[in-house]
């Protein structure tokens, strides 16, 4: 005896599939079944494997839902049995006419599949059964039942999703046991719009938490985590009713809205039409429809036609952005006719500046590629074969898409165009917090200052944009994106000692990216790989206590503090920075005499990108030379402030201000740097110099120890949650082209 779960699509069967083997039959049924089979199977042995006709004496029970009606103590049979051949994929499979009774008679007849049904495509019968046994062949197997897509949907509120959530409109739940995997625990969950926090369960999950501040685990798995993107698609079927025109239209997609355009190049008699009947080829991995296309004709030489595909945001005032990324379309019939064509087709994407974005073209035939332009080779075909199908695929971000087509020859010429689909980029973001939990997951935090952390296993961790925080352990790859991301490397007692790889990115920095050991390698494990890039970013690699090996990329690796030694400017006097205790009163420039409110120290290696910056007296106010670590930031207020950046004060970090003269840095040995933290961002006086004090945020927290940091939340404790609420710098703060422009 074993339990089963199912979903029934609420068609029967046998209005759909012929008995006759070697039919071609198109499945008019509903893509995501209504009906859910709870099947007990009371028979051992082989009987007890699948599902056979009542005249065999199949005995399974149990309960059956449909349409929010549950029929309890029902019986189920397979009355007739079909092995159908999926004309896309070309897997062979089962499908049934599933029998519902209960005591009062027939509940009714549906279809239970092996594989999921797609409504729309083409299944050739190859056999079929009445009343089929296991002795006659044919029956409906348990073991090779694949889930149908299971998809939970939020609502534009902040939903709470996770195995008690109700509020799919089709009744799926997490792990309801009707998702995908043989474990039927892989779900799709798409929160939507709100601050949404969704615990994915276990299985393979794929996740998209869509707008709003949201918080996702995806528990045990290998899972698929987007924090801030949205699928969305122009669709052609929704452009027009089947073989209309085509002029030039916008179509809202979503949070976006696509304008076609239509251009004719050529004197080719050019004819731009929906197809919602006519089927194209798409792979079983594609999200695009096989009844959904834009046709294109042309009869002539040379140019025929460009149709353009332009991106914005359909809201301007929502934070989507006007680009997208992900794009993914297929063109179908790029073929050879002897004497009468041969498809050229040419897809170029640009960005919102109007730069060319890289595209990847992918044939299925013996089509060449050149560059951005596809030539059919010497092959016929017609449009639902794979053969003279091209795959796109733009990374992005993109702003607008141009398909140009040409004959090569003198003839009638005509191709199909698939639904385009994309992913949106939310330009503001939100800040996520994204887990991954136990499994190899892939990540992506989008827009917004997200918390991304892989967990166990072999992780994918993007951060995109924004000022991501990312946690990577064994095993993982992590990206920062663009902003000044925060990297700590966790230790999670993962067997194996397998490497991690960091890259922190170069776009969007103002203090640039860090990396954060806490404590897991040792400063002499530490190796720089040659000098800093033109953004001060560093390379190297790091040996962990474990053994793991970390390589890191593109990291300014920074930390915030005076150098022992320095005298601060007190109401009594200078003294030196290591003397100085909490609640200290030092001058401040902006709020006169302030008491410290929390001082710190650390001892590292003044090597590579730790390695002190000396100002020498007599430049920037100080009286004596004056050892700052390269982060530190220095106060600027002479006429260079006001001439290039039309500020009367600004700051500047002080490796921005090295030009081997005046502003030098020195390696060699160890040094101790000190923080001083007021109630809020200040100026101090360090050896006469206007520099700033420690700032809490995302940067500085990230270079202290965990006692130190602990010793701050204690102090300051809505930065537990959140690293902006101690406030904003004191001064406006120059990026590294800005400061070079000081040291002319």
């Amino acid at each position: 005896m074993a339990d089963y779960k199912f979903k029934a699509y609420s068609q029967d069967a046998a209005d759909i599939f012929s008995n006759n083997p070697g039919d071609l039959v198109t499945w008019s049924g509903e893509n995501d079944p209504a009906g859910r089979v709870y099947l007990t199977d009371n028979q051992t042995g082989a009987s007890g494997t699948g599902l056979t006709s009542r005249s065999t004496d199949e005995t399974a029970t149990g309960t059956f839902v449909l349409g929010g009606t549950t029929y309890s103590g029902v019986t189920y049979s397979a009355e007739k049995v079909w092995t159908v051949r999926d004309s896309i994929s070309g897997e062979t499979f089962e499908v049934a006419r599933l029998d519902v009774r209960d005591g009062s008679g027939s509940v009714g007849k549906y279809t239970l599949s092996e594989q999921p049904l797609v409504m729309g495509r083409s299944y050739e019968v190859v056999d079929y059964k009445s009343q089929p046994s296991f002795e006659t062949g044919t029956p409906f197997t348990y073991a090779d039942y694949e889930g149908a897509p299971h998809e939970i949907s939020g609502t534009a509120g902040n939903d709470v999703i996770n195995a008690s959530y109700a509020g799919d409109p089709e009744g799926d739940k997490v792990d309801d046991g009707f998702g995908a995997g043989s474990s039927g625990l892989g779900d799709t969950i798409k929160a939507g719009a709100g601050d949404d926090s969704v615990s994915a369960g276990a299985g393979d999950d794929f996740v998209e938490g869509g707008s709003g501040r949201d918080t996702v685990d995806g528990g045990a798995g290998d899972d698929t985590i987007e924090g801030d993107h949205a699928d969305e698609a122009l669709r052609w079927s929704e452009a027009g009713a089947d073989e209309a025109d085509l002029t030039d239209f916008t179509q809202v997609t979503g949070d976006m809205q696509v304008a076609v355009s239509f251009t004719d190049t050529g004197n080719n008699g050019t004819l731009y039409q929906v197809e919602s009947t006519d089927r194209v080829f798409v792979s079983p991995t594609d999200p695009m429809s096989d009844r959904s296309s834009l046709f294109l004709i042309g009869d002539g030489d040379a140019q025929t036609s460009q149709t353009r595909l332009d991106f914005s945001a359909a809201d301007p005032a929502s934070g989507i952005g006007d680009e997208v990324q992900d794009v993914i379309f297929r063109i179908n019939d790029i073929d050879f006719g002897a004497d009468n064509h041969r498809d050229i087709v040419t897809i170029n994407a640009f960005d919102a500046l109007g730069n060319p974005v890289a595209v990847t073209l992918s044939p299925s035939s013996s089509a060449t590629v050149s560059g951005n332009t596809v030539t059919a080779g010497d092959t016929d075909s017609n449009p639902s074969q794979e053969i003279g199908s091209l795959l796109v695929q733009v990374a992005g971000p993109v702003s607008s898409i141009t398909i140009d087509y040409a004959n090569g020859l003198a003839g009638t010429q005509a191709i199909w165009v698939s639904d385009v689909h994309f992913d949106t980029i939310n330009a503001n973001g939100e800040d996520d917090v994204l887990s991954g939990g136990a499994g190899d997951d892939s990540i992506r935090g989008g827009g917004g200052d997200d918390v991304i952390s892989g967990g166990t296993g072999a992780d994918r961790l993007h951060g995109e944009r924004g000022n991501d925080t990312i946690t990577a352990s064994q095993g993982d790859v992590a990206t920062g994106g663009s902003g000044d991301d925060v990297f700590y490397i966790e230790d999670l007692a993962e067997p194996g000692g397998a490497p991690i790889s960091l890259y922190g990115g170069e776009q969007g920095e103002t203090l640039g990216d860090t990396l954060y050991f806490q404590g897991q390698a040792r400063w002499r494990d530490v190796t720089f790989d040659g000098t800093p890039d033109e953004n001060g970013g560093l390379n190297g690699t790091a040996v962990l206590a474990d053994g793991s090996t970390v390589s890191f990329f593109e990291m300014e690796n920074v930390v915030i503090c005076f150098a022992g030694g320095t005298r601060i400017l007190t109401p009594g006097g200078p003294r030196p920075v290591e003397t100085l205790r909490r609640g200290d009163p030092v001058v401040t420039a902006d709020h006169g005499v302030q008491q410290i409110e929390w001082i710190g120290r650390r001892t590292v290696a003044a090597e590579g990108a730790r390695a002190p910056i000396r100002i020498r007296a007599g430049n920037f106010g100080a009286t004596r030379d004056l050892l700052v670590s390269p982060q530190h930031r220095m106060l600027i207020d002479d006429w260079r402030a006001q001439m290039y950046f039309g500020q009367d004060e600004v700051i500047v970090a002080a490796r921005h201000l090295v030009d081997e003269s005046r502003v030098l840095q020195e390696s060699g040995g160890e040094v101790t740097y000190h923080h001083i933290m007021f109630r809020r961002h200040e100026i101090v006086y360090a050896e006469g110099a206007p520099s700033e004090s420690f700032h809490p945020g995302r940067i500085g927290l990230g270079t202290l120890d965990c006692a130190a940091r602990a010793e701050v939340f204690d102090l300051f404790p809505a930065l537990r949650s959140d690293a902006g609420a101690f406030g904003p710098a004191i001064r406006h703060s120059l990026k590294r082209h800005e400061g070079a422009l000081l040291r002319m």
